[in-house]
């Protein structure tokens, strides 16, 4: 069995089908453990309750429902305090923190040669992986699925 999750598939989708890849390849050797696919599942699972816990009211309501309220409710000079001016959603602009962890964080990325068109991707464990070719090929700019993808594959046995 194989089968690839499209482009504009969800990371959870593109990840399952990653699973079921790996689970059902005809080598033994290359399957992931129980524990190591347990907990890996955990891990998917717990970034996606992160990512939702973290979506604001529009996003909750989605792209339709947000343009429905700014263009009909909203016209007329009504606007709510977590709205702009402009009746779009107020952009949540990092705070002075995150913006110097995310330049000290690109600091400390590993430089690879800029004509080699290599990716590298931070771990939740702080390790700096490099993206392999069919995932930079199968999502291009998608570091959500390539992180979440070779975290997964991090974990998996050596094949040789």
């Amino acid at each position: 069995l194989r089968s690839a999750a499209s482009p504009g598939a969800s990371t959870e989708t593109s990840y399952l089908h990653e699973v079921c890849g790996r689970c059902s390849h005809w080598k033994a050797a290359s399957r992931p453990s129980p524990a190591v696919l347990l907990e890996s599942l955990r891990d998917v699972a717990k970034g996606h309750e992160q990512k939702r816990a973290k979506r604001s009211v529009f996003d909750k309501l989605g792209d339709k429902t947000e343009a429905f309220l700014t263009s009909n409710l909203l016209s007329g000079g009504f606007q709510l305090s977590f709205l702009g001016s402009d009746g779009r959603q107020a952009s949540s602009a990092a705070t002075p923190s995150t913006s110097a962890e995310t330049a000290a964080a690109a600091r400390r990325l590993p430089q690879a040669s800029a004509g080699d068109g290599r990716r590298m991707v931070r771990l939740a464990s702080g390790e700096w992986v490099r993206v392999d070719a069919d995932l930079v090929e199968s999502f291009p700019g998608d570091e959500e699925k390539w992180r979440t993808l070779m975290a997964f594959r991090a974990r998996m046995p050596e094949s040789g």
